[in-house]
């Protein structure tokens, strides 16, 4: 019998986050649940010399890095014709409203707060796919 074929193995998510446990637990929740390829990031720095390299079909930004200001990663990477229309999605342990609002000015595709449960980062993660990509689960 063929295997059925998964919609999500060829798409790339790009993980920036600074947290080791946290970028772990986001690589199990995609990796099991979806299936994509993942690209780590655990500085603003290695995203954007990565962002240089390859295109991501989605990010997921955590807002608090050490090197670089979430707000000013987001803001780069929509002024870069490259980079501009990658779907991001931000992870942050602030569910205050003021900075969710503030971010969907710069197009994000949703927030992700931490802490965070596998069936809520696929349902995050599909929702940006099927939104910037037309595909469904």
């Amino acid at each position: 019998m063929e295997k059925p074929s998964n919609i999500y193995e060829n798409l790339t998510v790009m993980i920036v986050e600074d947290d080791k446990t946290h970028r772990w637990a986001l690589r199990q929740c995609l990796q099991a649940g979806l299936g994509v390829k993942i690209i780590e990031c655990g500085t603003g720095r290695d995203a954007v010399d990565s962002l240089k390299k390859c295109e991501p079909n989605l990010i997921i930004l955590d807002l608090r890095l050490p090197d670089f200001d979430g707000d000013a990663l987001l803001n780069r990477i929509r002024k870069d014709e490259r980079t501009r229309d990658i779907p991001v999605l931000v992870c942050t342990a602030h569910s205050e409203r003021e900075i969710i609002m503030r971010l969907v000015d710069l197009k994000i595709s949703g927030c992700i707060v931490k802490p965070f449960t596998h069936d809520t980062v696929h349902e995050k993660v599909r929702a940006a796919f099927d939104q910037h990509l037309h595909i469904g689960h």
